[in-house]
């Protein structure tokens, strides 16, 4: 098996320099691509490739964003000391690729490149808290293939705190906008839900505290605190939609440093966005303020009529197959089947999701995690989903019903 380093900007600059050539292995033209982010970043900092291998031998001869793409099979555009950066999660299929195993081959991760990406190297190309999900994940898969099977590392879970929101957007795609009666969770509940599912794992990397709106949650604060101080988090992110002045106590939460506020600007609709940033500002708490980005038509509840391997592709390129959701004492797979089950939208087994009080301890809930968190090639919900793969037909954001939509329940027949 080949060796993967992780090299840093100045490391790949060095070889650069030295005459090194340089190539991206994996030339994916999804809007949030781990070859875009690369390029972007790359380019930034004054560093030009020398063209893209791709196993899609329909693409060699063409080019991506202006550079070569080449076959994984073409060995004589390598040599001793050429430098290949893996711009994919396929580590497992990419590995066996011919020209990563020519000799003197130098084969590195994104992972350092993604940790010295900097917000103002993607603005106008995607959001930076993809380019952060994106991170994670890159990481916690080459973690897998590098002899870490034995250790949990969680990219990304939703820790969903109320179905309530303040804002009801047709295109929602956590599906807040068919709630007739939403609720807060119970804080006592999901803090021991919590404790019992981080006690099971190694490391999570991001804890992203949502709703529904997450401010309108009068115990938030104790969820932050749980967070924050518990060191198995890496991360904490709060997702709020500008319309409501956080409490003095979730302030003082949001102070510790691990904890970002992410802020949607909906125009009019963020009726509070000013008033909500200069109070995080006066209280020196991290944030950052955007647009909505990229929403796709992924808020519909409807039978696709895909086949097995085509659900289990479209599964493979959604954009929150890492992302878990915790709600109302069950982890879910991600955040569509987390509220459309929540929803009884539609009929599934229990295999799609983990009751946590089915547990008794951390212990006996990590062996059953990781068979069910590794181990699917796709969930009984995506046969209801039309994808969320960035390729997927534009919707504008934010558009406002007045009313409840109603759910569309769907039965087999």
């Amino acid at each position: 098996m080949i060796s993967i380093s992780s090299l840093t900007i100045e490391q790949i600059r060095q070889h650069r320099k030295n005459g090194a050539k340089l190539y991206l292995y994996g030339a994916g033209d999804a809007v949030s691509s781990y070859a875009r982010i690369a390029l972007a970043t790359l380019s930034a900092k004054d560093l030009k490739i020398d063209g893209f291998f791709d196993d899609d031998d329909s693409r060699t001869g063409k080019t991506f964003e202006g550079y070569p793409i080449y076959s994984s099979s073409d060995t004589s555009m390598v040599d001793s000391g050429t430098l290949v950066i893996i711009t994919s999660n396929y580590f497992r299929t990419i590995m066996k690729g011919p020209v990563l195993n020519e000799p003197g081959v130098i084969v590195s991760s994104m992972v350092r490149i993604l940790e010295e990406a900097h917000p103002e190297e993607f603005v106008g190309l995607m959001s930076f808290e993809e380019v952060q999900r994106r991170s994670h994940t890159h990481k916690s898969k080459l973690l897998q293939v590098q002899g870490f099977q034995g250790e949990v590392y969680v990219n990304a879970l939703d820790v969903q705190v109320t179905e309530k929101c303040t804002m009801k957007c047709v295109d929602c795609s956590n599906l807040m906008q068919y709630y007739q009666k939403p609720v807060d969770s119970d804080i006592g509940q999901l803090l021991k839900n919590l404790d019992t599912f981080v006690g099971a794992i190694d490391h999570l990397a991001d804890a992203r505290v949502i709703g529904g709106e997450p401010f309108l949650v009068r115990d938030l604060a104790s969820v932050l605190n749980y967070l924050g101080l518990n060191p198995k988090v890496g991360h904490v992110t709060v997702y709020t939609n500008g319309t409501i002045v956080p409490r003095q106590d979730v302030l003082e939460a949001l102070r510790d440093p691990k904890i970002v506020v992410e802020i949607t600007d909906y125009d009019e609709h963020s009726r509070n966005l000013k008033r909500v940033c200069e109070t995080l500002e006066a209280e020196k708490i991290k944030f950052f303020a955007h647009k909505p980005q990229n929403w796709t038509d992924s808020a519909r509840i409807v039978k696709n009529n895909l086949n097995p391997n085509e659900l289990s592709q479209m599964f493979d390129a959604c954009c929150v197959n890492d992302a878990l959701t915790i709600l109302h004492g069950r982890i879910y797979h991600c955040p569509f089947s987390a509220n459309a089950i929540n929803l009884d939208a539609f009929d599934v087994s229990q295999a799609e999701y983990l009751d946590l009080e089915d547990f008794q301890d951390s212990a006996s809930l990590r062996s059953s995690f990781k068979s069910w968190y590794f181990g699917r090639p796709h969930l009984d919900s995506c046969a209801y989903c039309l994808g969320r793969d960035y390729m997927q037909p534009r919707v504008i954001p934010g558009v406002q019903t007045k009313h409840v939509i109603k759910i569309p329940i769907v039965r087999e027949q």
